[in-house]
């Protein structure tokens, strides 16, 4: 999808997002979202925690949800 389709996909689907979520970034890998607070989530590779803007890293491809 470009950026176009995801923001559609994201504002049209229903996804639940929050700590515990499994996500996934091209360059830390697999990581947790750990809490979500003043439009950043806060999220946990493997001991390493990282911001992502809210809903940005979502709509552009940052982090990408890991489904279970």
């Amino acid at each position: 999808c470009d950026r176009r389709q995801r923001q559609m996909c994201i504002r049209d689907s229903y996804i639940e997002v929050g700590s515990g979520t499994k996500v996934s970034n091209k360059v830390y890998g697999e990581g947790i979202i750990i809490s979500v607070e003043d439009g950043y989530f806060i999220v946990d590779f493997s001991g390493k925690k990282m911001e992502f803007p809210f809903p940005d890293s979502l709509i552009d491809g940052r982090l990408h949800i890991i489904k279970k």
